[in-house]
């Protein structure tokens, strides 16, 4: 098992107004919302820390170094392949994820599959893994449409999905799908997409937020839904900027109509308005994870960055709030995360976390992806030291 460590200072975006201070129950209570939209910096009584000092948002990182420690592969012990795993905890104690690009059996090639995890860390094998449906957005052998990640609120399983037939690489859709039977089956409409091409904004790749078993973590009622460039594995040199939706949690999360936008200061219905809260993307890829870690009291984000290059890696970030502002973590350096050399195509990419798999300290276990002859689930531990 092998380990590295990084030195972590640099911010990337103050995304809220001075006094907006950082959230420390997992979501933002609503009095807090209030002010972001009202601009009253007054600090509240609510759940937040008592010392004074902690009412401002910090200026730079919690972290002090981040270390990696890679763990093992499912193939190794016989599960066939597929890639991006991202993950979530459902409310039933299961942990819920998707496989793009993989099959089950030799003989059998599926674009996407809803599974469960039956097994945690450090005992991941090939049976740790069920079936729960093979091809919930019934498209037959085509790598055009994604599911990109995965929620479950209480026992309502919501899928991303992004669609990047029939114009390129460069031209995306994106929207989320609902199931009302934890994956078996998908109510969406690729026919229209929530966020077309050609929007205001582009708002591709969604990542849901992950708090708590069952997002039973959050206390403000909002899903937070975050969104980029579309540009997946970030080898354009462009910036692929992170925008940030929310929507009630109790509302049609399927109804693009019922997101707000974070405009840098408060909440918007425009795409258009919605600021990069975290703008220096250059290279970064156009997937992510997202999770409130209840022990640090801390959000934090991990994404990739040229994954088929040398420069190989993972980035993670964290903020005291789910719009900001974010600050580089550490970087996790993609030969630290191979198991072998062998036909190495694409390097550690699609990381996600898991909000059940936060340890007592901590520490936080990790999926990611390699296109490798280990083209299958990967998985290690990140452990933050604090300043």
């Amino acid at each position: 098992m092998n380990s590295i460590r990084f030195i972590c200072l640099v911010p990337l975006l103050a995304a809220c107004a001075a006094g907006q201070g950082a959230s420390r129950d997992g979501g933002g209570s609503p009095s807090e919302d209030a002010r972001l939209e009202t601009g009253d910096t007054s600090p509240d009584s609510g759940e937040r820390a008592s010392d004074a000092s902690d009412l401002q948002p910090p200026s730079t990182s919690m972290c002090k170094g981040l270390r990696f420690a890679k763990q093992d592969y499912a193939s190794r012990t016989g599960f066939n392949f597929g890639d991006s795993w991202m993950m979530a905890w459902g409310a039933d104690g299961k942990t819920y994820t998707n496989f793009s690009d993989g099959k089950f059996f030799e003989n059998d090639w599926q674009t996407n599959a809803l599974l469960t995890i039956d097994d945690d860390p450090p005992n991941i094998k090939a049976s740790s893994f069920a079936k729960v449906s093979a091809n919930p957005l019934m498209r037959e052998s085509s790598w055009a449409y994604y599911i990109t990640n995965t929620i479950v609120i209480q026992n309502t399983l919501y899928v991303a999905m992004v669609d990047i037939a029939p114009q390129g690489l460069g031209a995306h859709a994106g929207g989320i799908g609902r199931s009302d039977d934890l994956g078996k089956t998908l109510v969406h409409d690729r026919a229209k997409p929530m966020w077309p091409r050609g929007g205001a904004k582009p708002f591709v790749y969604a990542t849901f937020l992950q708090n708590g078993r069952g997002y039973s973590g959050n206390s403000d009622g909002f899903m937070y839904v975050y969104g980029t460039e579309g540009d997946w594995g970030g080898v354009r040199g462009g910036l692929n900027r992170i925008r940030l939706a929310r929507v009630l949690t109790t509302s049609d999360l399927l109804d693009v109509r019922n997101y707000e936008y974070f405009d840098g200061k408060g909440w918007s219905r425009d795409l258009a308005s919605a600021a990069d809260v975290l703008s220096d993307g250059k290279n970064l890829g156009g997937m992510q994870s997202v999770l409130y870690n209840p022990v640090l009291r801390r959000y934090f984000l991990i994404t990739f960055a040229e994954p088929e290059s040398a420069a190989a890696r993972m980035v993670v970030y964290d903020a005291p709030d789910p719009w900001g502002p974010w600050f580089q973590c550490g970087v996790i350096q993609g030969s630290e995360t191979v198991f072998t050399q062998e036909r190495l195509f694409h390097t550690a990419y699609n990381p996600s976390f898991n909000a059940k798999w936060v340890t007592p300290e901590g520490a936080m276990w990790i999926s990611y992806s390699q296109y490798t002859p280990q083209y299958t689930f990967h998985y290690g531990l990140v452990t933050i030291e604090p300043r």
